[in-house]
């Protein structure tokens, strides 16, 4: 496990719900030029209604999904000759009907089947001992890149019957407290000025690269006339900031259990998948919720999970045809 205070790519505690490592990850699978903007922060340009503009990452995930029939065309197309038929495998907050036709179009232009698609969350679960018979509740804490996805599976007699909740994060805690602690001080609200939420972003964003790097503790977040009349001048420790970030993966998986009306005693398993997983932070954060009595699971590797459970389904497939061959493509975030 990596320590407390160093940034990995698969996040460190304190990075966690970053978004300097959410565009990390965009950048790996982006066409987008990138741009260096203010303050270090990332900006990614898009040729969006013929004019280029520039985004943060964050704001682009639903520009991805605009472009995503002429990429999946050149992914599909690698793979036509030897998968003519493919598993797809979607995260749970992209798992919707415009999704699903966007991949049988692309795939079907280049004469590629889609058997089936597949949830990102039972992929996960497939390889433990789950699959049980009676009436089971499983919850799936994926995170990865910044993105925090809680899902609540229910079983029955080794078939799952769906989501019963889903709860997607993307917001990052620290900026959130920012912003409830300005509404209290002085009576105003930033959340709907972009310029004032940008640069906050950004501070933040700074104080969580001196604290990881060890070189503060604790960090200065200021950011000058934030808004008409108003400063921000905070200090922010290592232990509180890592203990921040944890209580919002506890609120996370309160506020599915509730969608899905259950009490955390009903809850049989918990699985962890995405990079973050792997921090031994997270498990702890998760057994602290559910005070030691579940088990949490993350003998394989959190990363790699979601690929090894859709490989044996793809390789169930592949044994119950005679001529087929089954291959398949996991989308993440």
């Amino acid at each position: 496990m990596p320590p407390l205070g160093r940034h990995t790519d698969s996040n460190c505690v304190v990075h966690l719900h970053s978004s300097a490592d959410f565009s990390k990850a965009l950048r790996r699978s982006s066409t987008f030029k990138e741009i260096a903007g203010l303050d270090g922060i990332p900006l990614l340009a898009v040729n969006h209604e013929n004019e280029l503009k520039l985004f943060a990452p964050i704001d682009i995930v639903s520009l991805k999904l605009m472009e995503l029939r002429d990429e999946l065309t050149q992914r599909f197309d690698c793979f036509s000759r030897i998968l003519p038929i493919i598993v797809v495998v979607l995260p749970p907050h992209t798992d919707n009907c415009r999704t699903r036709y966007f991949l049988c179009s692309a795939a079907n232009a280049v004469g590629v089947t889609v058997y089936e698609f597949e949830d990102a969350a039972l992929m996960a679960v497939r390889l433990y001992d789950v699959l049980r018979e009676g009436m089971r509740f499983v919850v799936v804490v994926a995170l990865e890149a910044g993105v925090l996805e809680v899902s609540l599976l229910s079983l029955c007699e080794g078939v799952c019957y769906g989501r019963a909740a889903n709860v997607l994060c993307f917001g990052c805690p620290l900026v959130e407290h920012l912003i409830e602690k300005l509404r209290r001080r002085f009576g105003v609200d930033v959340s709907g000025n972009a310029d004032a939420c940008r640069r906050l972003k950004a501070a933040c964003e700074r104080a969580k690269s001196g604290l990881c790097s060890g070189g503060v503790d604790p960090a200065v977040i200021e950011v000058d006339l934030l808004q008409e009349g108003v400063d921000l001048c905070e200090t922010i420790s290592l232990s509180a900031l890592v203990e921040m970030n944890l209580r919002h993966i506890e609120r996370a998986i309160s506020k599915c259990l509730a969608e899905g009306g259950i009490l955390p005693e009903a809850v049989d398993d918990v699985v962890l998948a995405g990079a973050s997983g792997r921090l031994h932070h997270v498990a702890q954060a998760v057994r602290r919720f559910f005070r030691e009595e579940k088990p949490v699971r993350f003998t394989i590797d959190p990363e790699m999970v979601v690929e090894h459970g859709t490989r044996d389904r793809a390789n169930e497939l592949s044994r119950q045809s005679e001529s087929l061959s089954f291959g398949y493509l996991i989308f993440k975030n």
